[in-house]
């Protein structure tokens, strides 16, 4: 779990690009939205075992945040994870 928060920390701090005009970046929701779109790569939506690995979401992670069992993880089971990492203290520069 620690690697796969490290590794979403890691692409939190890279989607910081997507800051405003004014320089203040977009709230947290807007950002892991960002960060699924991204994993997403065939736009289905949700992120297959494959797709969550590369954010380090395997094994324990991905059936933990996987809460109806269906083998994939919808937009909203993904946001617990950012709701955990947020709660951690874990804070994009």
């Amino acid at each position: 779990m620690r690697t796969a928060l490290a590794t979403l920390f890691a692409m939190t701090l890279a989607t910081a690009a997507f800051a405003d005009e004014s320089g203040v970046q977009s709230d947290p929701v807007e950002r892991y939205q960002s960060i699924f779109t991204q994993l997403d790569t065939d736009s289905s939506q949700t992120l297959d075992t494959d797709e969550a690995a590369a954010a380090g979401l395997a094994g324990d992670s991905f059936t933990r945040l996987d809460s109806n069992g269906d083998g994939v993880l919808s937009l909203e089971e993904f946001l617990v994870l950012a709701t955990e990492t947020e709660d951690s203290g874990v804070q994009p520069q």
